[in-house]
């Protein structure tokens, strides 16, 4: 299960990243074609943006502030991901002007390169997948036996919720932190935070998983499974 789920997203960068080194002998016209269309683009967001409030309904102010943090997150994730394809093509672009050869990589460079991609892509995002496969995941989970990053990891996690959870908004329901995962269940009343909350765990500098996310029952409970990079033998 863990293997599916890891090269599927990686077949799924593999992508990009190939795209990208394609790019590369590009980029720098490339970027500075997108800092000069970008002021054009920005006032087309603005006058798009009085529009979209003007659909929201009187009452539905604390639904508004939601969606303004939710779009804060997420344009503050693109933007981060911009920066960091720009600083790669230029790298590329220097390397290749520098070596003026083809350079050679292995398959096991390009897949282990692929898998950091992977990782620093969606650490900070939470996946779903259909009801079936979470039933084998969940199943496969409870089978693990513990270990010692299991029982390291869950002490980072607590140490977090202790020192930054200090209002106590987020009861942490139950923590069980197995081989190749941990089962996070949290109930609170301020989901919006709490996004805001985990969102800041995912970039501590401990934190190397990715996220798995179960459907609840019960309002404001939140159920997670921060997935171990399988081929991590630390």
């Amino acid at each position: 299960m863990w293997g599916l789920i890891l090269k599927y997203l990686a077949f799924l960068l593999i992508g990009i990243a190939i795209g990208i080194y394609g790019f590369a002998d590009y980029g720098q016209r490339d970027a500075a074609d997108i800092e000069k269309s970008a002021p054009a683009r920005a006032q087309a967001q603005e006058r798009e943006i009085p529009r979209v409030i003007e659909e929201l309904p009187s009452d539905s102010g604390k639904r508004y502030l939601e969606i303004i943090r939710e779009q804060e997150e997420e344009i503050a994730s693109l933007k981060a991901e911009v920066t960091r394809m720009k600083a790669l093509a230029e790298k590329t672009v220097t390397n290749d002007s520098q070596n003026g050869s083809v350079q050679t990589m292995s398959v096991e460079e390009m897949a282990s390169n692929v898998q950091n991609l992977l990782r620093d892509q969606f650490k900070n995002r939470v996946l779903t997948m259909p009801d079936e496969q979470m039933e084998n995941f969940k199943q496969s989970f409870y089978d693990e036996p513990y270990s010692g990053w299991g029982m390291e990891y869950q002490d980072r996690i607590l140490d977090f919720f202790g020192t930054t959870n200090t209002d106590g908004q987020y009861h942490l329901q139950s923590i069980e932190c197995k081989t190749k995962a941990c089962r996070l269940e949290v109930n609170t009343e301020n989901e919006s935070g709490w996004r805001e909350f985990y969102f800041s765990m995912t970039h501590q500098d401990w934190y190397d998983t990715f996220t798995l996310q179960e459907k609840s029952d019960y309002p404001g409970t939140i159920i997670y499974y921060l997935m171990r990079d399988e081929d991590d033998d630390g």
